[in-house]
């Protein structure tokens, strides 16, 4: 079976681990234009604005029926993470409008996921099912999303396969209640059986169809004939579906390209995913709440001259947002275009705040995003996929939110309790973090959206300048991340009314005076509706993971443009790395396993009969537990050595990893 468009290299980042920062974010600029370009003559996000429109009808007919309603969606890692951070949005405009909040996110491993991925239950179809209906109790409808990158993950794909069990189940009974009728001579109007939910299923994913993942889902192996054993089948039986029934389902399935960082789909695919889900909610959002969509910039009163970046940015926001014409779906998709094109503007700034993330990492030491609403939260989801994506201890890098876990809106509140990496207010960092930082090797980066904020200089809060200055007073470099709006006005704390279009410096010069770097974005509009801030949003997740994507491959931890420290986590991400020590190494897949087992267990030999154990114990087995939750990861790196150089021992393989952890270093030292 071909390899999957979103496990495959990028074409155009083959040397990522070659260039320096500025190519680095130059060469995700051109991964992220493929995202509305489309990529190998396969259908791109434009191509599926029909099946965008037809999530669209369904989501309208929910939130026109939002008391009795329900809009899940679901995921693991990155998709639960921006299927989280769209369901607060959402419901905090519902709210404001005084509506019932009808959106919910499920998550594999629940909230506390946001922070420390638990893969392991991504395979766990019988507990995807059960938060599935637990989301869904007393609700007449609800529309499942089911999100998974590569329509591949189990979480997801058991949620969209009992949606397609429940409405072939109703179908069947509705049926069987008409013959009944007409058999009686009654009527009978082929309605649903009273109490049932109703329910719309979409999944959500960037292969064609019949590039899902084909491999039995381990839980599903001994289900009788006809049923889905794969998330093939899944997809199949939805594309069909979808034909038959196309008010009910859909198969959201763009192809945007390889990521950058082969397979890691927390960049492009976690960028799609965002667009995808508000594009597809914003008319029934604006429709229930009587919000504008697309509207334009709120003007401040006597604007200063702006800055040739903030004149083009004002000029590209005239066109919609006016009143003047229905806004469309490929008004909203060009926004989503025109917010990337902008914030790559900035890319020599960007390289900037790359270079001082490196410069932190390589030397042993950590980073903290610091800032409030939003772009905060944006920052600590970030921050959570490094220890999955590269392996790095989960203190390495951390974000803190003003506010914490109340200013987060997440299902489960303050889940500080479970332990420090929970903890996320500034407060938290003050007391915590900061004395633990080294001067002249850590690193601070505030995010900042000028257009939030009131009492603000700028859109940074007191708090968050007073922990600022307390890290510079320790002489912890300071860095940071602003976004404006041309012509938006708001308040500013130290001045009054304020325009935007003069940057960082002009917005809050104290954060500025701070800054070893800094970046200021000049987007042409903010907002998706009015108060939603989608497009900062979306220009802060790019920046964001060009700053920690960039300083990971400075670190060494990419190699070409592959992940070399990411561990097995899951089953898809077993058979990632599997495939992976096969490449590097190249040897046959079976001898790779052995060695990827022979590091994940810390032996020279492997017992009798521990390759035919199921495939997740190896998956608990090389998973860190908490007390391991802070030290470099080093399963796959161990492993690639070994295939490398099979006179290694574990023993030595570790010792030269302790030495260098950069496997392509270690590789060529001990090469004849």
């Amino acid at each position: 079976m071909p390899t999957p468009v979103t496990e495959l290299p990028n074409e155009l980042t083959g040397e990522l681990d070659t260039v320096g920062a500025l190519g680095i974010v130059r060469l995700l600029r051109s991964t992220d234009a493929q995202i509305f370009a489309g990529w190998g003559g396969l259908p791109s996000l434009y191509d599926r604005i029909p099946e965008i429109d037809r999530v669209a009808a369904m989501a309208s007919l929910l939130l026109a029926h939002h008391e009795s309603s329900a809009i899940v969606m679901s995921g693991s890692g990155t998709s639960g993470r921006i299927a989280f951070l769209v369901a607060v949005n959402m419901n905090r405009l519902l709210v404001a409008a005084g509506k019932t909040p009808c959106f919910r996110y499920l998550m594999s491993g629940g909230d506390p996921a946001l922070l420390i991925s638990d893969e392991l239950p991504e395979d766990d179809t019988e507990l995807a099912v059960a938060d599935l209906q637990a989301a869904a109790a007393g609700k007449e409808r609800v529309l499942l999303i089911g999100i998974t990158c590569g329509l591949s993950a189990p979480y997801a794909g058991s949620m969209v396969d009992f949606t397609m069990d429940a409405f072939e189940a109703e179908e069947a009974a509705a049926a069987a209640a008409a013959a009944a009728a007409a058999a009686g001579g009654g009527g009978g109007d082929g309605a649903p059986p009273a109490g049932g939910t109703q329910y719309y299923g979409v999944a959500m994913g960037f292969n064609p169809v019949e590039l899902a993942r084909g491999a039995p889902i381990e839980m599903w192996r001994d289900r009788p004939a006809g049923r889905s054993k794969t998330f093939l089948d899944v997809a199949r039986r939805l594309d069909a579906l979808q034909q038959r029934c196309p008010g009910h389902f859909a198969l959201l399935n763009p192809v945007v390209g390889p990521e950058p960082v082969t397979a890691s789909s927390r960049m492009k695919g976690g960028s799609v995913t965002k667009v995808l889900l508000e594009a597809a909610f914003a008319r029934g959002m604006s429709e229930a709440t009587g919000l504008p969509l697309l509207p334009a910039p709120t003007a401040a009163a006597a604007p200063p001259a702006a800055p040739p970046a903030a004149a083009a940015a004002a000029t590209a926001a005239a066109a919609v947002g006016d009143g003047t014409a229905p806004v469309t779906t490929e008004d909203v998709l060009q926004a989503f275009e025109m917010c990337v094109r902008h914030t790559y503007l900035q890319a020599d700034d960007i390289a900037e705040l790359v270079d001082a993330a490196g410069g932190a990492l390589r030397g042993g030491g950590r980073m903290a995003y610091l800032g409030g609403g939003s772009a905060a939260c944006m920052g600590f989801i970030d921050a959570s996929e490094m220890p999955d994506t590269f392996g790095c201890p989960f203190d390495e890098v951390r974000g803190f939110v003003d506010g914490g876990w109340a200013a987060v809106g997440n299902v489960d509140g303050d889940i500080g309790a479970k332990g420090a990496l929970f903890r996320v207010g500034l407060g938290d960092f003050e007391r915590e973090v900061l004395p633990g930082l080294v001067a002249g090797r850590d690193l601070v980066c505030v995010l900042a959206d000028g257009g939030v904020g009131a009492g603000s200089a700028g859109g940074v809060s007191e708090a968050v300048l007073a922990a600022a200055t307390k890290a510079h007073a320790a002489g912890v470099k300071v860095v940071a991340a602003y976004w404006e709006t041309a012509g938006e006005g708001a308040e500013a704390g130290e001045g009054g009314a304020e325009a935007r279009g003069g940057g960082l410096g002009a917005a809050c010069p104290a954060l500025a005076a701070l800054c070893a770097a800094s970046v200021t974005v000049t987007q042409p509009r903010s907002e998706l509706l009015r108060g939603y801030r989608a497009f900062t949003e979306f220009s802060t997740k790019l920046v964001a993971n060009a700053v920690t994507t960039g300083a990971q491959v400075q670190k060494g931890f990419v190699y070409g443009n592959r992940m070399i420290n990411v561990g097995p986590s899951n089953n898809k991400i077993y058979c990632r790395c599997v495939e992976l020590i096969s490449l590097i190494a190249k040897v046959p897949p079976a001898d790779a396993e052995q060695y990827m087992l022979k590091a994940v267990y810390r032996v020279d030999e492997l017992p009798a009969g521990l390759m035919d154990e199921p495939t997740s114990n190896h998956i608990k087995a090389a998973t860190p537990s908490e007390d391991k939750r802070l030290e470099q990861q080093q399963t796959l790196p161990l492993a690639v050595l070994l295939a490398c150089k099979p006179d290694f021992t574990v023993a030595a393989a570790l010792e030269a990893l302790a030495k260098d952890p950069v496997v392509r270093n270690v590789i060529k030292a001990h090469s004849a």
